[in-house]
């Protein structure tokens, strides 16, 4: 990407970073840019409906796999491990269905599109207007934050609004773990890929949330809906493992109902390293 390209698309701001449209070019590189922690949970800034993405990410302080770094002929100075950060549960998917069409910014029509970090406040917010490949439009907005006062919670506001015609919608709300990760090279030295490092120990859901506990140094993650945010005339719909909850309902045009859901509890009980 040239350098007026990068400035189109990231107009400088004092207190904020700007994104004015989505280009799948540099997927990745966005994903750092408006990546959110506060130094004991890290998200990666991918997008809410977790596809497409460049590297999902969601990370805890101190939970790591450590692994040996076996040499041909030992030297003085090298090192005998390797330390890979895991991406632990992700929490923050939130896969919408339009009129039965999975919303996907590859497929359809993407009118609008911008993503702004603001730094004062410490969340990402994200407009969308994306047009079904069935001709259904609608606008959606997320807001994302990491609690710098508990620091294990964070929490993501999904509102989605109709804007031609009453159509029928379906959130779904997951965790998931052991995502597919691309792999970064043959160099040793670099982070390696672990193929499934956590092992399910048990889950739970419901119609307000889900929890989902990993091993083998434990780590708890769950979700939780907030008392009233399913919008009139929506119901739960689904709960199958691993733990999801679906809501669906009918909306008219310019029906823009506030459906919050909080991500919390994403804990390693023991500040240890995790070995397979």
């Amino acid at each position: 990407m040239s350098r007026g390209d990068d400035e189109s698309i990231y107009p400088l701001e004092p207190w904020a970073l700007h994104e004015t449209r989505l280009d799948l070019g540099v997927l990745a590189q966005s994903e750092s840019l408006f990546a959110l922690s506060n130094g004991h949970i890290g998200m990666r800034g991918n997008l809410d409906e977790g596809e497409p993405h460049g590297l999902p990410g969601t990370y805890l302080n101190s939970v790591y796999e450590l692994r040996p770094l076996p040499y041909a002929e030992a030297g003085y100075g090298y090192p005998e491990s390797g330390q890979t950060v895991i991406n632990v549960t992700n929490g923050k998917l939130l896969r919408l269905l339009v009129d039965d069409e999975p919303f996907d910014v590859r497929y359809g029509r993407l009118r609008h599109h911008e993503r702004t970090l603001d730094f004062r406040s410490g969340t990402l917010t994200r407009e969308a207007e994306w047009v079904s490949p069935a001709n259904t439009a609608v606008r959606i907005h997320s807001e994302r934050i990491v609690s710098l006062t508990q620091r294990s919670v964070a929490a993501i506001r999904y509102r989605v609004e109709a804007l031609d015609t009453p159509l029928r919608v379906v959130v779904q709300s997951e965790l998931v773990t052991n995502e597919a990760l691309p792999t970064l090279g043959k160099d040793p030295r670099t982070a390696a890929v672990l193929e499934s490092p956590l092992e399910c120990e048990d889950h739970v859901a419901d119609d307000a949330g889900a929890v989902w506990c990993t091993g083998p140094a434990t780590a708890v993650c769950g979700w939780r809906r907030p008392c009233g945010t399913w919008c009139p005339g929506s119901r739960p719909v689904s709960r199958a493992p691993p733990p999801t909850t679906s809501a669906a309902s009918r909306w008219r045009r310019g029906c823009s109902p506030a459906s919050g859901w909080n991500w919390s509890s994403c804990s390693a009980t023991k500040n240890k390293k995790i070995t397979k």
